[in-house]
């Protein structure tokens, strides 16, 4: 694509992109482009190109608005998901904060969509998994209730878990997307709430998009890695699990670095006060679960003793 200044009188290229007439750009933006004093530009480039096309704008007057080639490049541009997806490949090739930064754009709407889309797949892939392993967790219930009697709480949740309905393919799709979804945008809050406090100069679109491009296929990774997860591949699925986790959690650190601009110190903060928040939210709900067992373990041995 070339780029067009009505007052120079000049044309330049990006290395890589295509050519385009001179003709798609109109009279009206050959007259903005005549007002400012440098370049324009399109919208799909990442914002680490844009600095390096001319210089800075002006003190005077909005920034530049996107030239009118940019009509014609965006039908020939990929689909958004196949892009994110490319980009998604580069980082986790290279898991570096240039990486992020050249694949990096303020676009929450596709990192929403893109998150959505990857946690439709998941419940696709959980409600599989629960199929498949279902005879397991059958086998399971029955052998702790023939270990521990029948009034072994634990061995009471298996068989409840085990004589539940396997959910539908959309139920486990839908249900997964919008727990998944809150998920994510209460992490993001934290994450920028905290990363600002640091001293971040980043936005949130950016962090949304950043964190996207590897949260997104990583939980696809391990849906799959659950599917395939019994018998003896089981062990063999924990430790990729557990690989999986800390190359997360290593991407959520250089994701911030480049969402909200931190340096490696103040980055490593954030994710270190994150995980503590993870840490007492999961305690927290572990002791309500053990709680709510003990209660149903002295109720169930109650009414044992009542009955004559």
């Amino acid at each position: 694509m070339r780029l067009h200044h009505a007052r120079a009188g000049w044309k330049r290229a990006l290395p890589g992109t295509a050519s385009m007439s001179a003709r798609c750009v109109t009279p009206s933006a050959r007259a903005t482009l005549a007002r400012r004093p440098f370049p324009c530009y399109h919208p799909a480039w990442p914002a680490t190109v844009r600095p390096r096309l001319g210089p800075q704008a002006p003190a005077r007057g909005p920034p530049p608005t996107p030239c009118a080639c940019y009509r014609h490049a965006s039908r020939r541009r990929p689909a958004v998901l196949q892009a994110m997806f490319q980009s998604s490949m580069a980082i986790l090739r290279s898991p570096r904060v240039e990486t992020f930064e050249a694949h990096e754009r303020d676009d929450l709407k596709s990192a929403t969509i893109y998150v959505a889309v990857a946690a439709l797949i998941s419940g696709v892939l959980g409600a599989i998994t629960y199929r498949v392993h279902l005879p397991y967790l059958q086998e399971q219930a029955a052998q702790m209730q023939e270990q521990f009697g029948g009034d072994n709480p634990f061995g009471q949740m298996m068989a409840a878990m085990s004589q539940q309905a396997a959910p539908s393919m959309l139920g486990g799709a839908v249900s997964n997307v919008i727990t998944t979804l809150i998920g994510f945008f209460i992490f993001l809050g934290l994450a920028y709430l905290l990363g600002r406090g640091f001293g971040g100069t980043g936005v949130f679109g950016e962090l949304a998009y950043d964190i996207s491009l590897f949260y997104a296929p990583l939980s696809v990774a391990g849906a799959i890695l659950n599917l395939i997860g019994i018998g003896p591949l089981a062990c063999l699925t924990g430790l990729g699990g557990l690989a999986l986790f800390f190359y997360q959690l290593f991407l959520t650190y250089v994701g911030i670095q480049s969402g909200l601009n931190l340096p490696k110190d103040k980055a490593l903060w954030v994710v270190i006060l994150l995980g503590v928040i993870g840490i007492v939210v999961i305690t927290m709900f572990a002791a309500a679960v053990a709680a709510f067992l003990v209660l149903v373990g002295l109720a169930s041995g109650a009414a044992g003793a009542a009955t004559p």
